[in-house]
């Protein structure tokens, strides 16, 4: 017997979740096929404003479409049935609404119970379960079964070349001189300074004390930037190397600067990256053939809008596309 207060109050929810949910199927558990609402569909140019381009438009589409495969494939495995936390889960919301959870119910009947009423449908932690599941699930059969060849290595360094590279970097000297101490004379102090270093380019010059680090190693450029401002990084990536030059100024005030070393950025060599990138190349290749499992399931998979059956899945952007333009 349904305690009705609480009944109410859940399939009431369930009706403000169905009109908000991402995708919602169909009664038949088992099919293949997935049903959206027109009001989803037209929501998603709401999420972005009037400024949606069409390729924000057909990824949200695409995203919509691809957890709703995902969802109901999941639950074609069985994963529902076989997930102790989902389980756990539905029993739990199903002992809120049944009084037979505090006498003799058996526990698989409410389970039972609880998926004819389709809690595990608008429960928004259990579709992301099973979602997720099903992701994992494909992507670990995408295992390769092969150990890949030092070629097929250093190709996926090449296709990641900013994930394999060393960024650059400079050692770096600079002296300060700050204008809050010279308030009248900065203009006077930094032409004294420029014309002692043309008279003794290897002459360190006099500044001001200050707590910025005087000597800067193996720091990038978004360090430098961090720490004297872009003006000031921008300068000394122009800079020739073991030479004084300037002033240049910071966010902080003038400078001397003296760039001591130059590393250019430079990609590594397999040696160096080698289980990197035999992770990385794993990673890649369970990437394109779950993408290749999900595209076969999108040829599968019949989209509804509503009650009415439109294309499958693989076709459905591009035709829900077209009734937008």
């Amino acid at each position: 017997m349904y305690k009705s207060p609480l009944l109410h109050f859940f399939l009431i929810g369930l009706v403000l979740y169905g009109l908000v949910a991402l995708i919602s199927e169909t009664s038949d558990r088992n099919t293949l096929t997935i049903t959206l609402t027109e009001a989803q569909l037209k929501g998603l140019r709401s999420q972005y404003g009037k400024r949606a381009s069409n390729a924000e438009l057909s990824a949200s589409i695409n995203h919509l479409v691809e957890q709703g495969i995902l969802y109901q494939h999941g639950i074609t495995l069985g994963f529902a049935q076989h997930d102790p936390v989902i389980i756990n889960r539905l029993l739990t919301n199903m002992g809120y609404l049944s009084e037979d959870t505090k006498s003799n119910a058996i526990p698989n009947d409410l389970f039972e119970q609880a998926l004819s009423l389709k809690m595990d449908i608008y429960d928004p932690v259990i579709r992301r379960r099973i979602t997720q599941k099903t992701r994992n699930h494909l992507k670990e059969l995408s295992l390769p079964t092969q150990k890949p060849t030092n070629q097929e290595l250093v190709a996926h360094m090449q296709r990641h070349a900013n994930q394999y590279t060393s960024r650059e970097r400079w050692n770096f000297e600079q002296v300060y001189f700050d204008p809050a101490r010279h308030t009248n004379t900065i203009e006077q102090l930094l032409k004294q300074a420029k014309i002692e270093l043309d008279a003794k380019p290897n002459k360190i010059p006099t500044g001001d004390s200050s707590l910025l680090p005087a000597i800067n190693k193996s720091t990038t450029k978004q360090k430098i930037i961090e720490l004297f401002g872009t003006s000031f990084a921008r300068a000394i990536t122009t800079f020739q190397a073991q030479q004084w030059q300037g002033p240049i100024q910071s966010i902080h005030g003038w400078h001397f600067v003296k760039v001591i070393e130059h590393h250019p950025a430079k990609m590594h060599s397999l040696d160096q990256v080698y289980n990197r990138a035999f992770i990385g190349w794993i990673e890649e290749e369970k990437e394109a053939s779950y993408k290749k499992q999900l595209n076969a399931l999108r040829e599968t998979y019949t989209v509804y809008i509503d009650d009415t059956k439109t294309v499958v899945a693989n076709q459905f952007t591009d035709y829900w596309m077209k009734k937008w333009l």
